[in-house]
């Protein structure tokens, strides 16, 4: 059976996703719920509470699970076996490239949202002193 590029993947509220030390090259992205990081608490999905939708890139890297990812609630995720990428390098120069320009639209938000806080701080003062 061929392997594919991406699964989507099901879990209830409670089930382990990943576990630490688990063998598995997957990236993954949650489509919809909220799964939580239990040795950092970090939240990933789509709630407002969350920091982020992507988990899994360094244990990617490691081929191993470095932190345990339970579902907070009900989750759907996308798997992306990037074991696939990293073994076909048209494919890992195209996610490469795609990531680099991700990277960048971030930090442009990053430095947007850091300007916007800046000036909301100095709008915040005027108005203290008036």
């Amino acid at each position: 059976m061929e392997k594919r590029l991406t699964e989507n993947k099901y879990f209830k509220k409670g089930d382990i996703i990943v576990y630490e030390g688990q063998i598995d090259s997957g990236i993954y992205y949650v489509k919809k719920g909220i799964a939580k990081n239990i040795e950092s608490n970090i939240l990933y999905g789509d709630g407002s509470e969350c920091s982020h939708r992507f988990f899994g890139f360094l244990g990617s890297l490691q081929n191993k699970r470095t932190s345990t990812i339970v579902a907070e609630t009900d989750v759907e995720i996308l798997k992306i076996d990037f074991s696939i990428i990293q073994n076909d390098e048209s494919l890992y120069t195209i996610v490469n490239d795609v990531l680099k320009e991700f990277i960048e639209i971030v930090l442009q938000y990053e430095n947007r949202i850091d300007s916007l806080l800046e000036e909301n701080k100095k709008l915040k003062e005027k108005l203290k002193g008036n």
